[in-house]
């Protein structure tokens, strides 16, 4: 069996890597994880835990991540298990996943703890906001209000219909961060920089 996770350390981090965040949900303690890599075989990487729940999990959100449905925040693996995720992120995702979310973590309304305290205090205000902050996480750089607006649908912030007049104007940055993030590293993928 294996051990529980240090729930006062890891709810308090601000992101890991995936196959970390999935052992929480599933209830292990990530350092207990043995990662063996096999140069011979795809994936090279092998998690050694006798949890049925936690492979299951991390089919769920590899799954997720190839149909662009998880962000990605940083790393550069082949496989999305060992690219580090934002914990604001994967509780978005767990919880849309309609998956149980340990108590001990504390995350609420899709947050965690950490992110809620820092991130969300940082409010995203108009289009002008929104342009800083996307140039900021290195997105392309968009000159007029309509190329804000047009980039802001794609990320799924705004919807097509929604009229500029009616529409929120402010945001906060944890909710948002990672839908742009999403769309950053699609369109530095296309090819568009």
């Amino acid at each position: 069996m294996a051990p529980e996770p240090k729930w006062e350390t890891w709810r308090r981090m601000d992101c890991a890597r995936l196959y970390e965040l999935v052992a929480l949900l599933a209830r292990v303690e990530p350092d207990s994880i043995e990662v063996e890599y096999d140069y011979e075989s795809w994936p090279q990487e092998r998690f050694l835990v006798e949890s049925e729940r936690f492979h299951d999990f991390l089919r769920m959100a590899e799954s997720s991540v190839s149909a662009r449905t998880l962000a990605c925040y940083g790393g550069s693996s082949a496989r999305a298990a060992m690219n580090d995720f934002l914990m604001s992120e994967f509780s978005r995702w767990a919880l849309a996943k309609e998956l149980p979310i340990p108590p001990e973590l504390k995350w609420a309304g899709g947050t965690s703890t950490v992110a809620s305290s820092a991130s969300d205090a940082t409010s995203i205000d108009g289009i002008d906001g929104l342009r800083d902050l996307i140039k900021a996480l290195g997105g392309p750089v968009l000159g007029d209000a309509a190329a804000v607006r047009n980039f802001a649908k794609k990320a799924g912030i705004l919807r097509d219909g929604d009229n500029p007049k009616r529409t929120k104007r402010t945001w906060m940055r944890a909710e948002i961060e990672p839908m742009l993030t999403a769309a950053i590293e699609s369109w530095r993928q296309s090819g568009n920089k």
